[in-house]
């Protein structure tokens, strides 16, 4: 099940790729990265699979995050967060905003 929460559920100090570093400090092993889609480059979509659970922490625009095997999908906007388990995604910025978003992948075990 595809489950969003929003960033000032849990803080109010602003969404920003530092702020989502600190809540990860010491819990494992992870990549967090800045990223951005623009809405001419998502006219199909973008595909990923994951081969562990991301998560998206939006910080402007609109996207939709469609699972490609159960069909389910979600729309999430500026400060919505959403974990995607594993599995293959579609990808598509709605509007004519640029997404801008921070991903945290967890990492398999012994990568670093």
């Amino acid at each position: 099940m595809l489950n969003t929460k929003n960033w000032n559920d849990f803080t109010d100090e602003p969404l920003t790729l530092e702020n989502v570093k600190k809540r990860y400090t010491h819990t494992g092993n992870y990549r967090i990265q800045s990223n951005h889609w623009n809405p001419a480059d998502s006219l199909n979509g973008f595909w990923a699979s994951s081969s562990g659970i991301t998560t998206y922490y939006i910080q402007k625009g609109i996207m939709l995050f469609r699972n490609r095997d159960t069909l389910e999908e979600v729309t999430v906007s500026a400060g919505d967060i959403i974990s995607l388990p594993r599995g293959d995604y579609i990808f598509k910025v709605l509007g004519d905003t640029r997404v801008e978003l921070i991903q945290v992948s967890e990492l398999p075990e012994g990568w670093n």
